[in-house]
């Protein structure tokens, strides 16, 4: 359904918050890669 989902632990970027910008990228079976979506949250 064009869904994706990650959990990140903030303690692994030392607790910054601020704008983090998300990147998705898919990589086909030839080592191409393409940018499928991106987008931005707050924390």
């Amino acid at each position: 359904d064009g869904t994706y989902k990650t959990t990140v632990d903030i303690k692994n970027h030392n607790y910054n918050v601020g704008t983090y910008k998300v990147h998705a990228y898919m990589y086909s079976n030839n080592g191409l890669t393409d940018s499928i979506a991106a987008t931005s949250i707050i924390i």
